[in-house]
């Protein structure tokens, strides 16, 4: 993953997909973010996703942007407050896997799951480094 965010710049994840398979297939890496718990937000919102085609016994990278600027707002939960989209700073979760129910440590993980924390802050001052 590249490093942390102060919720305006991209962070990128990567992840090795491998067919363990016996045929020529595809598979959908799947990138979710948890928000702070502070939030009430759901548990897990997809961000982004990549598909791979690889022969059988092959293993290939996927690479996922999650862009702040986008038109789904990764990183914002709507304020009701203000009436706008915010970022709250903190610790927010990214989950890879192939579903929602298969990401980071859940049973039946594929090969390129993984569980891993960003800290987005609001200004240059609050950013701290990708801890795994």
């Amino acid at each position: 993953m590249t490093p942390a965010t102060n919720g305006t710049q991209p962070v990128t994840v990567t992840a090795t997909v491998s067919n363990t398979g016996t045929m020529y297939g595809a598979e959908v890496a799947q990138v979710y973010l948890g928000f702070p718990a502070a939030l009430g937000e759901p548990p897990r919102r997809l961000v982004g996703f990549e598909k791979i085609w690889l022969n059988p016994g092959k293993s290939g990278p996927v690479s996922i942007t999650i862009d702040p600027a986008a038109t789904n707002y990764p990183f914002s939960y709507w304020d009701s407050r203000t009436h706008q989209w915010a970022i709250e700073s903190g610790t927010y979760i990214v989950y890879v896997g192939n579903s929602s129910g298969l990401v980071g440590n859940s049973a039946g993980c594929t090969a390129f799951a993984y569980t891993g924390e960003i800290e987005v802050g609001k200004g240059p001052r609050n950013q701290m480094p990708v801890r795994k």
